[in-house]
């Protein structure tokens, strides 16, 4: 049987999924797919979901995902949950890379040469998860990054204040309070100017 596999968590618009899932199984001209559903929410336990998954997968069924980052937040457990996959006799296909992992290649030197790119496979998922969180933030309304024109409301300086007037009242200039605070000149006359700092009285 071939099966494909839906996550989402609770208020995701999982379109983008079924989308790629529809354009991959037409184009491979794959019909008779049943769908696993597993939900994310609130906090995955992937290798729980993961035993789940196994357990409803039979020798030479077809397993096709989105990409390889549905099946773990890390290497180690999409490896894991693969080489689980293939002892089983189950083929794996990714519908949004060109990537198929069949049984027989379990033992064989592709195989081998697919973990040396773990590197790439893990950062390949930290920027999958990463962009789909800004998309996510993005399609609720909230802005992404700090707001334009607004400022952090602490810096190297912050706390400083009495240091700063003090340094200035013996005379030193933005680039003597920079040495002696081990900041920048520049972040020094930011930091004056922004909290209308003044020598003190001597």
């Amino acid at each position: 049987m071939i099966f494909q596999l839906i996550r989402t968590r609770q208020g995701d618009d999982n379109n983008q999924q079924v989308l790629a899932m529809k354009a991959f199984a037409k184009k491979k001209r794959l019909t008779g797919i049943e769908e696993i559903n597993q939900d994310l929410t609130p906090n995955p336990n992937y290798k729980n979901l993961n035993q789940e998954l196994l357990k409803k997968l039979n020798a030479k069924d077809i397993l096709i995902i989105p990409d390889v980052s549905t099946l773990g937040s890390s290497f180690s457990i999409v490896i894991d949950v693969i080489t689980k996959l293939l002892k089983k006799n189950v083929e794996v296909r990714t519908a949004r890379e060109p990537l198929t992992l069949h049984p027989k290649e379990l033992n064989s030197q592709t195989f081998l040469d697919a973990l040396q790119f773990s590197k790439s496979i893990e950062q390949f998922i930290v920027t999958q998860r990463a962009s789909r969180g800004l998309i996510k933030r993005k399609a609720s309304g909230n802005p992404l990054g700090r707001p334009k024109g607004r400022k952090s409301r602490t810096t190297k300086l912050s706390g400083k204040e009495d240091r700063v007037v003090a340094l200035l009242t013996d005379g030193f200039g933005y680039s003597g309070i920079g040495r002696a605070l081990k900041v920048n000149r520049l972040t020094v006359r930011a930091f004056i100017k922004s909290h209308r700092l003044k020598p003190g009285k001597s």
